[in-house]
């Protein structure tokens, strides 16, 4: 693993010049765990899930158009946009993060609490669209509204907090903008529920 660390003396921060963070993802991938095998499908395929991530929210906006201008027998194109979009989402919590000129001031911004928020960020993201397949077959579970909603907003604010302590560009507009539409959707859905009678 290549690692470089340069240590201000007059402010105390510190600063990693580069993190050749896959390689030290691999040397955990030994024992073959599910979560590892995830990693390395991610990484080998990692164009294939961004094309699949913008063809499952294609076929999701359009099933949930088609739903929401009940369109008799369009239901499956809205099921299927939000299983696809949801696996998507599940894989991309397990992608690898590279860090280059990377600069950190306090816990907020170290690598490992963002890489955490970015797991929680896609595994939310993933209940989210599923709790959205309650509205659609009638079966509706608060329960995975309040955890997928929930859990982006305070991925929201921890995310908004890490960005302060940071100079990286993880949290970019395509990071709050997947966030903030869901959200929107989850809380359109739970208060005007009749749009999905």
């Amino acid at each position: 693993m290549l690692l470089a660390i340069g240590m201000n003396h007059k402010t105390g921060n510190t600063k990693i010049n580069y993190l050749n963070y896959r390689q030290l993802n691999q040397k955990t991938m030994g024992n073959k765990t599910l979560g590892s095998m995830l990693t390395a499908f991610v990484e080998k395929n990692a164009e294939l899930v961004k094309k699949a991530e913008t063809i499952s929210i294609a076929i999701f906006a359009i099933g949930f158009i088609c739903h929401l201008l009940k369109i008799p027998n369009l239901d499956f194109i809205v099921i299927i946009g939000i299983i696809f979009t949801a696996i998507v989402f599940f894989l991309q919590a397990f992608r690898v993060i590279e860090f280059e000129n990377y600069e950190s001031y306090n816990s907020l911004g170290s690598i490992g609490f963002m890489n955490f928020i970015v797991k929680l960020y896609f595994f939310s993201l993933s209940v989210s669209m599923m709790s959205m397949l309650g509205f659609v077959i009638k079966i509706h579970n608060f329960s995975l509204y309040v955890c997928g909603g929930g859990t982006l907003i305070v991925v929201l604010i921890l995310s908004l907090f890490s960005q302060m302590a940071d100079k990286s560009k993880v949290y970019d507009l395509k990071f709050y903008l997947r966030l903030l539409v869901c959200l929107g959707l989850l809380a359109y859905l739970v208060m005007d529920q009749g749009v999905m009678k």
